[in-house]
C-alpha cells in the first residue's frame, strides 16, 4: 500500500496519519492489525524514527514507523501477509527485518 504522511497538527511534526492513496485512513485496531477507515478522526497517530540498523546504499535513510506505546510497524507471517503494530520481542526474525523502511532522499528520484 503507498501512503500519504499527513501531519494533524504542525506544532507536532514527528507525530502523523497515514493515509492510502485510495484516500482512506489507517488505524490500529484492538488484535495490532493494520485497518484502514474512511473517518479520518478513526486515523492512529505514529511516529517515525531511525533505525539504528545501517543502509545498504548511502541513497538510503532506514526509519522505522512507531505507534503508542512502543509497537512498530511490521509485516506479520501470516497468510496473507498483512501489517500489523506489535513488540520488537514478539516478532520472528523474518518480522523484525520488516520493520525497515527504506527512505529515498529526493534529490536520489531522478537516478
Amino acid at each position: 500500500i503507498n501512503f500519504h504522511f499527513i501531519i494533524p497538527d504542525t506544532t507536532n511534526p514527528e507525530k502523523f496519519n497515514l493515509k492510502t492513496t485510495s484516500g482512506d485512513w489507517v488505524k490500529v485496531c484492538s488484535t495490532n492489525e493494520l485497518v484502514v477507515t474512511s473517518v479520518s478522526s478513526e486515523a492512529s497517530t505514529f511516529e517515525m524514527v531511525k533505525s539504528d540498523k545501517q543502509a545498504d546504499s548511502g541513497k538510503y535513510n532506514k526509519f522505522l514507523i512507531k505507534g503508542d506505546p512502543d509497537l512498530f510497524m511490521y509485516v506479520k507471517n501470516v497468510t496473507p501477509k498483512q501489517l500489523y503494530m506489535g513488540t520488537i520481542t514478539d516478532m520472528d526474525v523474518d518480522e523484525y527485518t520488516s520493520m525497515d523502511m527504506l527512505i529515498e532522499l529526493e534529490d536520489d528520484l531522478s537516478n
